[in-house]
């Protein structure tokens, strides 16, 4: 199928659609503002799944290319903060990833993991700890620049082909970022210092108002979770 024959298929298929009326944002959920809050799912499991995180700011923030910086520093490979302490130091998981994701209305800080029911306090104290070590020692000149080598050095790999290409220019859409979005986030992320991404990390990681969304059997959980914040319980 040449250009010349997919163009007029194209047109027929999609002639006439619009994109009718703007539609407001949605309102972003209220977070709390001094507490770590618990919502355990109840479900009679033996290995429980993990959320833990709060909001943050959309891809269009300036910041987000130190953040993806952060993410690999913070929970983006074998190697990453959350990986070490997690599972190799304590073997507590499998495998558990983390770190900050932008939309187009807003963001977010997660973490990601599961562990045996009788793992997830030590499993959840693990993680709250790594998110406020996050601000409180934010990643060192050598994390920094492993995590910049890692990023540049792959970004060519990961759009070796037509699709992948075209995923960025539709990513670029779907959020508004400026024609010479890419370009300028590979330059940030060569450019990023220490300096930068601590004052960063300093306005955007809260580890006072996390919210833990915890899959697991409630009655083996709630107490043990209630020493580290408020717990609620949703039914399955």
């Amino acid at each position: 199928l040449d250009a010349n024959d997919a163009l007029p298929l194209a047109e027929a298929a999609f002639d006439g659609w619009g994109s009718g009326d703007a539609t407001p944002p949605p309102p972003l959920p209220e977070e709390s503002a001094s507490d770590v809050r618990i919502l355990i799912v109840d479900r009679a499991v033996e290995q429980a799944q993990l959320r833990v995180g709060h909001l943050s700011v959309p891809e269009a923030d300036p910041r987000r290319p130190h953040l993806q910086v952060v993410n690999q520093v913070f929970g983006g490979g074998f190697e990453s903060r959350l990986m070490t302490r997690v599972r190799v130091e304590l073997g507590l998981t499998y495998g558990i990833g983390g770190g900050f994701r932008g939309l187009l209305h807003g963001g977010e800080l997660r973490v990601s993991t599961f562990t045996r029911v009788d793992k997830v306090r030590e499993s959840l104290e693990a993680i709250l700890d790594e998110v406020r070590r996050l601000r409180e020692e934010p990643p060192t000149y050598d994390e920094i620049e492993r995590a910049k080598q890692y990023l540049l050095g792959n970004f060519y790999l990961e759009r070796e082909t037509p699709e992948s290409l075209l995923a960025d220019h539709w990513h670029g859409e779907l959020l508004g970022l400026p024609e010479d979005y890419v370009a300028r986030h590979l330059e940030e992320i060569r450019t990023c210092s220490p300096d930068t991404i601590a004052t960063d990390l300093e306005a955007l990681v809260h580890p006072e108002r996390v919210t833990v969304v915890v899959v697991g059997p409630w009655k083996r959980l709630h107490g043990e979770l209630s020493r580290l914040g408020r717990v609620e319980r949703v039914a399955e």
